[in-house]
């Protein structure tokens, strides 16, 4: 697979076909799915649509033993580097526990669930995006 590479102010764009975009979420999924601190994986943002990317944006829930925002920074940071390695694309990843109200609603309204071990913990988190109460769900103590 070889992508076409676009140059525009200092920032690199991608474009695939969809055949080959397809192969690549195949990888991530195969990739997360072995991962025992990844919960819930959704692809979200540029890459899903027909039109050149940045970088693969990826939404997690993370598992209760990374708990802070630092911690899940420094295991979402290892983890990107780990997967740019195997697929050779810019990974983005944003935790679903820490991210802003628009960018939930977004990364629920437009996403493609990839990795799903706990689909009512998912649905829980998507109906407290649509009710604003992300508070309750931090800890998944809902």
């Amino acid at each position: 697979m070889q992508p076409s590479i676009k140059d525009s102010s200092k920032l690199r764009f991608y474009t695939l076909s969809p055949g080959e975009k397809e192969k690549v979420v195949d990888l991530i999924r195969e990739l997360l799915l072995k991962d025992d601190n990844i919960v819930c994986a959704i692809l979200f943002g540029g890459f899903l649509k027909d039109r050149p990317f940045r970088d693969i944006d990826i939404a997690v829930i993370l598992d209760n033993k990374i708990a802070d925002i630092i911690e899940s920074y420094n295991y979402l940071s290892d983890l990107a580097e780990k997967l740019e390695r195997n697929i050779g694309f810019p990974i983005d990843f944003v935790d679903i526990r820490f991210a802003r109200d628009w960018i939930r609603i977004r990364i629920f309204k437009e996403g493609l669930v990839l990795v799903d071990k706990d689909p009512i913990l998912r649905l829980r988190y998507k109906l407290c995006t649509w009710d604003n109460d992300l508070s309750r769900i931090r800890s998944h103590k809902l």
